[in-house]
Order: C-alpha cells, then structure tokens, then sequence
C-alpha cells in the first residue's frame, strides 16, 4: 500500500510538471508567433508608407515643405492616428524632427535617434508609459537631402493579451493542483481505510482465533473420557471464562458498528452525580475504590446509555492499570461552555509511543494484562468505543499520561438544563 501511494505521488507529480512546463512552452510559443506575425504586418505597412510618402515629399526643399506635404498625406489617406496605434516622424541625418505625429510621452526622442542610427530593415522595442512600442526606420528617396522615415506602432494590445493567456493558464493550473490534492487526499484516505479494515479484520481474527482454541482443546479434553474432579472444573472454567470474552467482544463490536452506523443519539439533561452512580454500582465486583467528584446541580448533555458506557470502559481500564485497592477518580468540573468528565488513575501510565495508538481497535498497551480478568475487558475496543462515543457528541477524548504516575482521560460536553 505504502508503494501504491508513493507511485501515485510520483505519477501525479511528474502529470502536474509536465502540464506546468508544457503550459509554459505552449504560452510563450504562441507569443512568439503572434509578435512574428505582427511584426510582418508592421513591416510591409512601414514599406507601404514609406512608397508613399516618398512621391508625396519628392521635390521638397525644406522642412515646412516636408511637414505639409506629409501632413497632406495623413489627410488623403485618412488615418490621422490610425486605428492600429501606428503613428510617423520625418528625421533628417542630423536628428532633427522634421515632422511627426509620435505622442511626447509615447517614445523619448533618443528613442527615435537610436531606431534611425539601426538603420533600414531593424526593428527596436521601447517601453514608455506602460505601453510597448515597436520602431522601425528606412531612408525616403527624391529629396535635395537624406530624409527617416520613421514608423512607431503600439504593441500593448500583444501584452494585454500574454497576460490574458498567462491568467488563463495560472487559473487553469491551480485548478488542477487542487484537483491533484484532492484526489491525492482522497486515495490516501481510501487506501488508509483498506489497511485500518485489513489490520482490524487480522486483529479480529486472532482475538477470535486464541478463545476458540482454549474452547475447543478444553471441549475434546472433557468430552474424551472420565476426567479427575480438578480437571473438569479447570477445563469448565476456562471454557466459561473464553466464552464469555467472546461474548463480550460480540457486544463490544456491535456497540462499535452501531455508532459508525450513525446511530441517532438520544440526548438530554443528565445529572453527572447520577451517571457516576450508575457507573460505579454497574462495575464488576472487587472494584470498590472509586470516587466521585460533581458539583451539585452539575448536569451535561448527551445520550445517557452512551456517556455510562464511556465512563464505565474509562473506568475498567484505569483499573486494569491499577494496583489493586490504589484509588480511581471520577470527576466533574467546569469548562468554557459546560463541563469535564474526568477519569484518572494513579495506575503505571501509557508509554508516549503508545499514546497515538491506544484508541485503535485491538491495540493493547500492555498485552500480559489483557486477558488477566473474566468480564472481557481486555478485548482491545474499549477505548475505541470510547473515542466513538465522545465523536458522535461532538467532542474528543484528551489523554494525558506519565508513566509510573498515572493516567487522566477527559471529554468535555455542552452543559444540560435538568428540570426542577
């Protein structure tokens, strides 16, 4: 299983780069090519200009001839501006202006002379304003003196666009890594479940595998002749003993099934003084010791059946871990928004390696102890149970434990309002 989950990381992983990096290539591509394309259409507009504004300026002598015949132009041809963001300027070999229509702020003049200095057929980009432009520059023919034609066109309508497909890519991205985690999460809690069921159906097996067989050898011991007095009763002992753990295993499941079967709660107001009595006069014999502490009037609300059953569990097992006589406490105090049911011990405490594990089902701390005692307690659910029972009221156990001191269980429950 551990493999199965480290080779669907890795495949989900190496799926999540391939998109990331594929994305990527795929992006600046189509940037590239788009700029080429536009480029092209920019360059043959330039050559187009370029022709015509030649005829239109042939034969001027000076810069105020030039500036009104290119101003002619713009007029006859109807693009004052033009829609596509291309705009002029006329410099002559010293790097005057002789006329342009070129916004100020658009491209700085040393812009202007460095596109011109390139020379003919050499594109330059400038960024100015936020905005991209790209300059352009060849000679005009037919005049007294070398006349640049220079052609400058707005290229943030390619930008706003990468970064539409940039956003678009990210936001597509993202959904998949979410999607990724998801089902990363969900097969880890899928497989997780397959191992906790196949572990507990192994634990199950053998709890029920170790009674059967004492059952059964001591059943075909006695039925295979006249036995001594001694031996009967050992054997009817020991069989009495298994069966009932077995039996108390039954019902230890069924409570168990039960609650993970959604098991509608009753819930009401129950007098915590009450419900520790009950505990107590509901606990095997030879188990005198405990105390009980509850504020008068004290009551919680939940499913009284149930929190009996939490405590008692709580309590057998404090007293598994007990020497015998040492003192058990079961206590009733405030907290924020009700109160603390409390189970301590002064018992030989719960390794801390053991304490991540000691609500699993069939995990024992100590397993010499486990099946010292005849009421079944040892069966390795009851803090299961216990833990099942504080979830399906909204609450979780709290353990707290030092070895060769102690052990304290806690929940904590809404208070309940008990009718006068």
């Amino acid at each position: 299983m551990d493999r199965t989950r480290t080779l669907t990381r890795i495949l989900l992983a190496l799926l999540c780069a391939v998109l990331a990096l594929g994305g990527a290539w795929t992006l600046r591509q189509n940037f590239a090519h788009t700029r080429a394309a536009l480029e092209e259409q920019y360059t043959l507009e330039h050559l187009r200009t370029q022709l015509a504004l030649a005829d239109a300026v042939a034969g001027a002598q000076d810069p105020q001839a030039v500036s009104g015949a290119v101003q002619e132009y713009r007029r006859a041809s109807r693009v004052p501006g033009r829609s596509d963001g291309g705009t002029l300027a006329l410099l002559d070999t010293g790097g005057m202006i002789l006329w342009s229509d070129i916004p100020v702020n658009a491209v700085p003049y040393a812009t202007l002379r460095r596109c011109v200095a390139a020379g003919t057929g050499q594109l330059l980009y400038c960024r100015a304003g936020g905005a991209l432009y790209l300059l352009m520059a060849s000679p005009l023919s037919g005049m007294a003196d070398e006349v640049w034609l220079l052609s400058a066109y707005d290229m943030s309508g390619l930008l706003a666009e990468q970064a539409r497909q940039l956003r678009g890519w990210l936001l597509l991205l993202g959904t998949v890594l979410v999607l990724v985690a998801a089902a990363l999460a969900v097969t880890d809690l899928v497989q997780r479940e397959a191992e906790r069921r196949a572990r507990f159906l192994a634990a199950f097996s053998h709890e029920l595998k170790t009674p059967m067989t004492a059952i059964l050898g001591y059943a075909d011991l006695l039925r295979s002749g006249e036995q001594a007095p001694a031996l009967r009763q050992r054997g009817a002992d020991y069989i009495y003993h298994e069966a009932t753990r077995v039996e108390n295993l039954s019902r230890a499941l069924l409570a168990l099934f039960g609650l993970q079967g959604k098991r509608r709660l009753h819930r009401e107001a129950v007098p915590a003084a009450a419900l520790f009595g009950e505990v107590v006069r509901g606990l095997p014999p030879g188990i005198t010791n405990v105390r009980c502490i509850a504020p008068e009037g004290a009551a919680v609300r939940g499913d009284r059946a149930l929190l009996g059953t939490l405590l008692r569990n709580l309590v057998l097992n404090a007293a598994h871990a007990s020497a015998p006589g040492a003192p058990i406490e079961m206590l009733c105090t405030p907290c924020r928004g009700g109160w603390r049911l409390t189970v301590r011990d002064r018992g030989c405490g719960i390794p801390p390696e053991d304490l991540p594990h000691v609500t699993e089902a069939f995990y024992r701390v100590d397993k010499s102890r486990a099946r010292r005692n005849g009421d079944g307690s040892g069966n390795g659910l009851g803090l299961r149970l216990c833990a099942d029972i504080a979830r399906a009221h909204g609450s979780r156990l709290h353990i707290e434990s030092t070895v060769g001191e102690g052990t304290a269980i806690r929940l904590d429950l809404p208070a309940g309002e008990v009718e006068a």
